[in-house]
């Protein structure tokens, strides 16, 4: 089952062979996680990063892109949404706003690879044992996984996009380190107590409340309407309290 992310990893590798470095001045910043990261940008950097979003997208939806007109309906709708994604980053990344690390997306694809189950698709988060489901967030939030793609933008950068209708669409992938994308600017995530508009604008652990403010997410067993109230990120409509993520 894993032929589509073999496919796909193995014409990254080509691409990374073949495509000339148009690395960014920087070089080779600090992604903020203890490793570095090797800064590509412009639209062969672009290109290749789609090419590592494809495999991605392969783990995820259970089929690969290129097989797109043989898949099922919820395939068809899960390629559309990671895609459209990937479209979105590859942008970031051919206007030097963000760094691609082709090294990094390389070790992403083969580390990700065995938490795929044989109907193609990513297992549940609660069908894997504690050890695996720790392996898989650790990849994704300090492993290779979470350093595919870093910002470029301080503080006070610009991230937001106006498609000339009013419109703005703000995306943290753009901010440097651990910055958030706050009304369109790159700043520093705000504390509890702070002004929010949305949970994303507040420090972790924390979710932005009814009141329009930042506020510490609650404790299992403790009561909630919604998931980002909760610390582990569920919040039960039948008894009304944050629960676990597996149960």
């Amino acid at each position: 089952m894993n032929r589509p992310v073999s496919f796909a990893l193995g014409v990254f590798i080509l691409f990374s062979a073949c495509m000339p470095d148009d690395s960014g001045p920087e070089g080779t910043p600090s992604d903020g996680g203890g490793g570095v990261v090797t800064c590509e940008t412009g639209l062969a950097a672009g290109n290749e990063f789609m090419v590592y979003w494809r495999g991605m997208t392969a783990l995820y939806c259970g089929i690969h892109p290129d097989e797109q007109e043989d898949a099922t309906a919820e395939q068809g709708l899960c390629l559309s949404i990671y895609l459209g994604a990937g479209l979105v980053n590859q942008a970031h990344v051919q206007q030097n706003a963000a760094c691609f690390d082709r090294g990094q997306g390389e070790d992403c694809l083969v580390a990700m690879s065995p938490f795929q189950g044989d109907d193609g698709f990513f297992r549940d988060d609660c069908d894997l044992s504690d050890q695996e489901r720790a392996q898989k967030q650790a990849l994704e939030t300090s492993g290779s996984c979470s350093r595919v793609i870093q910002g470029r933008l301080a503080a006070g950068g610009r991230c937001g996009t106006d498609d000339g209708q009013g419109n703005t669409t703000e995306s943290d992938t753009v901010c440097e380190g651990d910055l958030r994308c706050i009304e369109a600017v790159c700043a520093t995530p705000l504390s509890d107590g702070d002004l929010c508009a949305e949970s994303d604008d507040c420090r972790d652990g924390l979710y932005c409340g009814d009141s329009g403010f930042c506020a510490l997410r609650f404790s299992l067993g403790e009561f909630c309407d919604t998931d980002e109230q909760c610390e582990s990120g569920h919040c039960s409509l039948q008894s009304e309290a944050c629960v676990a993520q597996c149960q």
